[in-house]
């Protein structure tokens, strides 16, 4: 082992380690958020209910809404007739009320605190985040660069990592070329 100073590819080596020992946490949030982006229909960040209410047929809006307000548990906060339906809204929902059937239909939604605030830090929607981001993918660009240079000899960058590099831009141009 030598004594003295540090070579330059051992402090990219100690840095790269370092740096990815940091940013794997990151980096499993950012993966998984973008799968649940990826895959909104089955992820939600809300979660929908649906109710339904049989009311008496040919009500205006006043009677609807002192109706509603005796025999449902939502508070409206905007109605307003559309044809044959008078469409009505509540803190966190919506819903008609079909008057020639006195039919009500109306979903409330919740939100799913985790999932919504994972999207939102991956979609760069949090106040502050965008800053942290940016380092984040600062560091992403270092880890991938000085990566190039810890390997060295016939399985190192020039000889073979080179090949798989090039993959990775072909494979985004492909798709870059077929959208």
């Amino acid at each position: 082992m030598r004594s003295g100073k540090k070579s330059l590819r051992q402090w990219l080596r100690e840095l790269h380690r370092d740096i990815g020992y940091f940013a794997v946490g990151m980096s499993l949030v950012y993966a998984l958020s973008g799968f649940f982006l990826s895959h909104k229909n089955v992820f939600t960040a809300t979660r929908t209910e649906s109710a339904e209410l049989s009311l008496a047929t040919g009500m205006d809006l006043s009677e609807f809404r002192e109706t509603m307000d005796s025999e449902s548990d939502v508070d409206l906060t905007h109605s307003r007739l559309k044809g044959e339906y008078i469409s009505f809204y509540f803190e966190g929902g919506e819903g008609d009320y079909h008057v020639p059937t006195g039919r009500v239909q109306y979903e409330r939604y919740f939100r799913r605190g985790l999932m919504l605030f994972i999207n939102q830090l991956h979609l760069n929607q949090r106040k502050g985040w965008v800053a942290v981001a940016d380092v984040f993918s600062f560091l992403l660009v270092f880890l991938a660069l000085s990566g190039l240079v810890m390997v060295r000899g016939r399985k190192g960058f020039l000889t073979r990592g080179i090949w798989f590099m090039l993959l990775g831009f072909i494979l985004i141009l492909i798709f870059i070329w077929i959208q």
